[in-house]
């Protein structure tokens, strides 16, 4: 054999390993359409061998007119098996494999390889907060708006959204641009009505195996944009799958569409528990106007009010403290003091603020 066909055998060879190792990857019945270039360029190879085979005896001119015919054999094959991955990728399509998956949140499509930006503020704040961030999103190119109504923040202290208001609002600034809206959801019994007015739901990292939450989001028609929970590996992201009324599982068990609740342990609760709840909140608030953090008692209990959702019809903790009676709280708050601890001890600014009228 000369060199030249030696050469072509081990091409052969090569390119022969490299169909069947694609061959690998699929199976004729499902992937019908890849098949075709795998076997062209298999009858491709074995004829270049066989034909090898048979002129390897012959004289040199028959071999080499041999050698011509066995690498046009070879290129032949490795057109045909470099054919194979758009073979391959067609027929996955056909089958319904997820390959390039698009998603359409309203008229925005994610995943058909353009660039998709939702842009807006974390939190909805006011209506010229969200409108004018809307307009510069839509002018900048933006695909969609988000913005957040509810907050799940970790402390009670902080703003947590304007709640159904932003919801409303996120509303008009779609009407005003055209764009669609992402927000996230936080409560399943928020779900429906979410629907009614936005195109795609967020749902947080803290939520990513709220599976109640899950359940009725699914349950939606609308696209999810879930984010991957804290300290929660890829497979777990994949896996968040018992969705409440989907499988019966989730925070509560679900039997008929109704979530299985466990009774209310029997007894009462302390009759000292709502004192011990509120009247620390109504003492901090006294030494913060003895440390001068705030100016007056109006302004405590307005920022108590908005801030941490004291109960409106109390007026604040100041005012609630004046009208319980200054003089019946620091009683109450000694002797909470007396069996709790320290933290209940009346701070002395007490001393200072005079009755207002008892209830």
């Amino acid at each position: 054999m000369t060199p030249s066909a030696g050469h072509a055998g081990r091409g052969t060879a090569c390119v022969l390993a490299a169909s069947v190792l694609w061959g690998t990857t699929g199976t004729a019945a499902t992937f019908a359409p890849a098949v075709g270039p795998l076997a062209i360029g298999a009858a491709a190879m074995g004829l270049g061998g066989l034909l090898q085979a048979l002129t390897a005896a012959a004289p040199m001119t028959r071999q080499r007119a041999a050698l011509r015919v066995q690498w046009r054999l070879v290129v032949l094959g490795a057109v045909a098996v470099a054919v194979f991955p758009l073979a391959f990728y067609t027929s996955m399509r056909v089958a319904g494999v997820a390959v390039g998956t698009v998603v359409s949140i309203g008229p925005a499509r994610i995943g058909d390889g353009s660039i998709a930006v939702f842009a807006g503020p974390c939190a909805v704040e006011s209506r010229e907060q969200m409108l004018s961030t809307a307009a510069a999103a839509a002018t900048a190119g933006a695909v969609g708006l988000r913005g957040g109504a509810f907050k799940p923040r970790t402390s009670p202290y902080t703003f947590q959204g304007l709640k159904w208001t932003g919801l409303d609002l996120l509303a008009q600034a779609r009407s005003a641009t055209g764009l669609p809206v992402l927000t996230e959801v936080v409560d399943p019994r928020h779900v429906k009505r979410f629907a009614e007015v936005v195109d795609g739901f967020q749902i947080g990292a803290r939520n990513m195996q709220n599976f109640a939450l899950l359940s009725e989001v699914g349950a939606a028609g609308l696209p999810v944009v879930l984010k991957r929970g804290f300290g929660c590996t890829v497979d777990e992201l994949l896996a968040a799958k018992k969705l409440g009324r989907k499988s019966g599982e989730g925070f509560y068990r679900w039997v008929d569409g109704k979530a299985l609740k466990a009774p209310t342990p029997a007894g009462s609760p302390p009759a000292d528990l709502i004192d011990r709840l509120i009247l620390v909140l109504v003492n901090e608030c006294v030494a913060c106007l003895r440390e001068a953090v705030v100016a007056s008692a109006d302004q405590a209990d307005a920022a108590v009010l908005f801030g941490t959702g004291f109960a409106p019809f109390r007026g604040g903790p100041v005012n609630y403290a004046r009208t319980r009676g200054v003089t019946n709280v620091m009683s109450r708050l000694e002797e909470l003091a007396a069996r709790y601890g320290e933290r209940f001890r009346p701070d002395v600014g007490w001393h200072s603020l005079g009755d207002g009228p008892k209830a």
